[in-house]
């Protein structure tokens, strides 16, 4: 699965997979943080859901919505829902989920995770603080 981006195996990685490494760990903190907003928020995160994967996205988009919502952080427009025309021509709200892909085998996977990987260290990727704060000196190509 491509969308499923797992560490690098092992502890003698070079500096450019510690980098990803560590870029991928601070992303799953801040989701767990968010995680952790919406489940002190919304109850139904605190049992296993018993939906489908599309609708398990439709949920936690909604849920998401809302708490912006009464944070008070969004306004409400009417271009988010989907809108049927008078000639019955139906038009896409911006809250219409994503197509879910299909699977892909795992050499698809690899390849996304060097695709990061290489974009970390590349000079659009780069950020200089958090290399600092890790590696406490320069890094080594």
């Amino acid at each position: 699965m491509t969308n499923l981006m797992r560490p690098y195996p092992g502890s003698d990685l070079n500096d450019a997979k510690r980098i990803y490494d560590y870029r991928l760990s601070r992303a799953r903190r801040i989701s767990e943080n968010a995680f952790g907003i919406l489940a002190n928020r919304w109850r139904m995160y605190h049992r296993k859901l018993s939906l489908s994967p599309e609708n398990i996205d439709c949920a936690v988009k909604a849920t998401i919505v809302l708490h912006n919502m009464l944070c008070g952080e969004l306004e409400v427009s009417a271009h988010w829902a989907d809108a049927e025309t008078m000639t019955t021509d139906i038009y896409d709200g911006v809250l219409r989920p994503f197509m879910r892909e299909g699977h892909r085998p795992r050499d698809a996977a690899i390849e996304v995770r060097e695709h990061f990987k290489n974009y970390f260290i590349s000079p659009a990727g780069t950020v200089t603080w958090q290399m600092e704060a890790y590696f406490g000196h320069a890094i080594r190509t």
